[in-house]
């Protein structure tokens, strides 16, 4: 199950906090579609930053056009991959 979500106005941007741990960021205007589990980001207008903070900060940023599968972390680490467009 996946949730659709646009960000609305034209200036600004939105924080969620989401799946365990990860926050997103995504600036007026961005649509997208996101699952949990692994975390799946299909982004359709804009870009989206996710953020996870455990003992050092990753940040992974998915452009427009992109959809990107990001694992749960285990401890520190997890993977990015591109399972569709430029990245």
């Amino acid at each position: 199950m996946s949730v659709l979500v646009i960000v609305g106005g034209t200036t600004g941007e939105a924080t969620i906090r989401l799946c365990d741990g990860f926050n997103l960021a995504a600036v007026a205007g961005t649509e997208f579609d996101l699952s949990c589990g692994s975390i799946v980001l299909d982004v359709v207008d804009g870009s989206v930053t996710l953020t996870f903070a455990g003992e050092r900060t990753v940040t992974v940023t998915v452009n427009a056009g992109t959809t990107a599968r990001i694992t749960t972390p285990v401890g520190d680490e997890f993977t990015v991959e591109i399972l569709d467009g430029p990245g």
